[in-house]
């Protein structure tokens, strides 16, 4: 009886810390996606775009603060201008216009060089 009393008071905290760090990792995660995509917003704004369609992305989402969230995307606006957007989480989006062929040699490589 007191050796699993004993164990149930060292092992306690230590479930307490590890939920505590999983909750913590949550909320990083969290808050760096809603950073990501208004980033986004505001590089659009910024640019004068006022409607886009998202040719390709790959976004992967921030899972904690070791992996954070990055952001390739090929989109065209309603002028049929194409652009380049790339992200990653601590620093402000980069933009880049393209020319249609560029743009759509990315998205079927997904920005990837084959050699």
């Amino acid at each position: 009886m007191l050796v699993v009393l004993l164990f149930a008071l060292l092992c306690l905290p230590l479930g307490f810390l590890t939920f505590r760090s999983i909750q913590a990792d949550y909320r990083y995660a969290k808050q760096a996606n809603l950073e990501m995509d208004q980033d986004f917003i505001d590089t659009l704004k910024t640019y004068r775009i006022a409607s886009h369609e998202i040719v390709t992305e790959t976004v992967r989402p921030a899972s904690d603060a070791k992996h954070p969230c990055e952001v390739y995307r090929i989109f065209f606006d309603d002028k049929g201008h194409y652009y380049l957007y790339l992200y990653n989480s601590g620093h402000p989006g980069i933009l880049k216009q393209l020319s249609q062929e560029r743009a759509l040699l990315a998205a079927r490589t997904k920005g990837q060089v084959k050699a």
